[in-house]
């Protein structure tokens, strides 16, 4: 699942609804383990400064990336329906794609306006 960070945003540039409830995330995720039965794997975006505005499409828009607290809030909910979860962050630097380490990178270049420099991945269930 690589959609999380849509949820509860405004989706207005692709179409969709224009919402300010990123929260609504973790209850979409409550919902996918709900109605799964076999792993899942999870990326999102992931920065701490959580939100940010970027320009797309000739206007600003509100970019959802994840930080630490979120990660622990989606940790917490495969918790919760009983599912054994692994995080792993990669970051990029323009050059490729780097880590699989259990904690984030620091000092990860900004490299411009929309681009991601690093994901983390939750793996929840055995694959």
């Amino acid at each position: 699942i690589s959609t999380l960070e849509h949820i509860g945003m405004d989706n207005s540039i692709y179409g969709g609804t224009a919402e300010a409830r990123p929260e609504t995330a973790m209850d979409a995720m409550g919902e996918v383990l709900r109605v799964t039965r076999g792993p899942v794997l999870v990326t999102v975006p992931f920065d701490e400064r959580g939100l940010t505005q970027r320009k797309a499409f000739k206007r600003a828009v509100e970019w959802r990336t994840f930080k630490s607290m979120d990660i622990s809030k989606l940790e917490a909910v495969a918790t919760h329906y009983g599912r054994p979860v692994e995080t792993c962050f990669y970051w990029t630097q323009g050059d490729g794609w780097f880590g699989g380490a259990d904690i984030p990178a620091t000092n990860v270049p900004d490299l411009g306006p929309g681009l991601v420099t690093q994901i983390a991945c939750l793996q929840i269930g055995h694959v």
